[in-house]
């Protein structure tokens, strides 16, 4: 069997052929974080920042006390104004180190909390506030 081309004719028929863009990949949404980081009654963080669905942020502060956190967590979409956190969470005290895995649901413009405590030391507590562009955001208030 011989195959034979015919230039003029192949580029004539794509020519001919309709258009089909490449199917584009939806850009992920980017959601604006506030927490509160409660080591008992006491507040020793108060991070805010940006971050996109899916992709991992960390955020970490020592205060001169010796006290500080670390948090590493992603934000997944559940629904149309709601989103899953997976998160860890690392509470230091001179010579403490507690952590947690919380794993949560907020609301889009609504806080939601999560304590962990432990046999002879403070809760730990942290607070998260998700927003978009669309949700209203509104101040965290002190813990219940």
């Amino acid at each position: 069997m011989r195959i034979t081309t015919v230039p003029a004719l192949g580029s004539l028929l794509l020519m001919c052929a309709p258009a089909q863009a490449a199917p584009r990949k939806a850009e992920a949404e980017t959601y604006s974080i506030r927490m509160q980081i409660y080591d008992g009654d006491e507040l020793i963080g108060r991070p805010q920042l940006t971050a996109k669905e899916g992709q991992p942020f960390t955020v970490e502060a020592v205060l001169p006390t010796g006290k500080g956190y670390t948090v590493a967590a992603a934000l997944t979409r559940t629904t149309s104004n709601t989103v899953a956190i997976k998160a860890r969470i690392e509470v230091l005290s001179p010579g403490v180190r507690r952590s947690m895995s919380p794993e949560m649901s907020v609301t889009l413009g609504s806080a939601a909390s999560f304590t962990k405590s432990t046999e002879g030391a403070p809760p730990i507590r942290v607070i998260f506030e998700v927003g978009t562009d669309q949700t209203a955001s509104k101040s965290l208030g002190k813990p219940e």
